[in-house]
């Protein structure tokens, strides 16, 4: 099973991911992992400033770990592609399902600066959630961290990348979807971790 997660940010694109991943035992690609885990400080800079790399820079990164044997019964893509071309350059790969995670930009803010991503595991947890009483924040544990492009004025430069590139990329998944190429499916992103996981299990066990 291959799978595409687009949608911009906080959109829970790596929480579903990861659920999935470990539901059914693919691997989780992520794009900005990817970035964030290589020494190029170009790279780096352009992303913690919200600005988008380079599509044949990151599109070789993906197909270059595309190429492990973990993907060979399929994989998940989170975050990629973010363009048109991107998505191009991939189309000789077989995709089964796209999933679009939609969420108005009001909601994006809330869900963003209250993001923390373990430094071990790279789970993503919220301010609010219930594992902080588990886990206090304080001069003692640094074990969680804010990712550097969280913060709200790079958040607008990835929102609007984001919206600059999404309708282009919408209408060629919605042509590929006419075409019987792959099943492409918008899912609100506006509900719970567990409500979101649920309707895109739906799809995955009716197809």
């Amino acid at each position: 099973m291959k799978i595409i997660f687009i949608g911009p940010p906080g959109s829970g694109k790596g929480t579903q991911s990861e659920i999935i991943s470990k539901k059914y035992d693919i691997p989780k690609i992520s794009s900005g992992d990817l970035l964030r885990n290589q020494n190029k400080n170009e790279n780096q800079i352009l992303m913690q400033k919200g600005y988008l790399i380079d599509d044949h820079i990151i599109t070789k990164m993906i197909l270059k770990r595309l190429n492990n044997k973990d993907c060979l019964n399929g994989f998940i893509l989170d975050g990629f592609p973010r363009t048109l071309c991107q998505a191009k350059y991939i189309r000789h790969i077989c995709i089964d399902f796209i999933f679009d995670l939609y969420i108005p930009e009001k909601l994006i803010l809330p869900r963003i600066s209250g993001r923390l991503i373990h430094k071990i595991s790279g789970k993503i947890y919220h301010i609010n959630d219930t594992f902080q009483s588990n886990f206090k924040l304080n001069e003692k544990n640094h074990m969680l961290k804010k990712r550097t492009d969280d913060c709200n004025n790079t958040l607008k430069i990835r929102i609007q990348e984001y919206n600059k590139n999404y309708v282009l990329l919408h209408d060629f998944y919605e042509q590929q979807t006419l075409k019987k190429k792959l099943k492409y499916h918008i899912i609100d992103a506006s509900l719970t971790i567990d409500q979101i996981h649920e309707n895109i299990n739906k799809i995955l066990i009716n197809n």
